[in-house]
């Protein structure tokens, strides 16, 4: 099996790859879309699969303000939005669709090419090929986030393809966090702070309470004397 490499880093394509065959079953190719950090170290793909790779950089692309960061990740539709207001990331967008949805064509190809192989020797062929787009900013939180959900919305794929988003470094936020605004969770985590203070609120008048019960169970206990 033959190992291939293409990166894509600054509008500069990474073409990492294996050979990839597939049956023409429905949902025989899976297309996996994954965000991750340089700093937090390089993607690893599934081991078992037959996997073709496109890297992109996208650390050249304008950060949003340190502000807005500090509270949103790029699942908030509000840094998106921040982020592809700049010229250059929807350009830099553009080209990584046009180079995901050539791949794509490569793939359905060969997977024709396959089925003709299969009908003149009855010959069976490994199914599960995936095309992994690895999208890389610094951290893996913002940026490559942005990008990675952005790129899944406009990637509209045939017949027999899956489709999966992963942010892989997206792993403090709590478990269903990576499917929720920020704005959303903020709102939560404001919610339970209210709870928080009204629970303190009635614990001290729980303790109030017991306090004066306790007043009065001594009263009585002396009068009962």
């Amino acid at each position: 099996m033959s190992d291939r490499i293409e990166n894509i880093d600054d509008d500069v394509a990474i073409d990492s790859a294996t050979e990839h065959r597939a049956s023409g079953n429905s949902g025989s190719f899976r297309l996996s879309i994954i965000s991750f950090g340089h700093a937090n170290g390089p993607l690893k793909p599934p081991g078992s699969e037959a996997v073709e790779q496109l890297i992109f950089s996208v650390r050249g692309v304008e950060n949003p303000p340190a502000k807005l960061r500090k509270t949103h990740t790029g699942i908030s539709s509000r840094l998106r939005k921040e982020i592809f207001g700049n010229q250059a990331a929807r350009t830099k967008l553009d080209g990584m669709l046009q180079a995901v949805e050539a791949k794509m064509t490569e793939f359905d190809k060969a997977r024709v090419r396959a089925d003709d192989t299969m009908e003149a020797s009855s010959a069976p062929l490994p199914a599960g090929s995936t095309l992994l787009i690895g999208i890389m900013c610094e951290q893996g939180k913002h940026r490559s986030v942005a990008f990675a959900e952005e790129l899944a919305r406009m990637i509209t794929p045939n017949d027999g393809w899956t489709v999966s988003v992963e942010h892989r470094d997206l792993g403090l936020l709590l478990p269903d966090a990576e499917h929720q605004d920020p704005d959303e969770r903020s709102a939560d985590t404001k919610a339970l702070r209210k709870t928080k203070k009204q629970r303190e609120q009635e614990r001290k008048k729980g303790r109030s309470l017991a306090g004066k019960i306790f007043e009065d169970d001594t009263l009585g206990g002396e009068e009962m004397e």
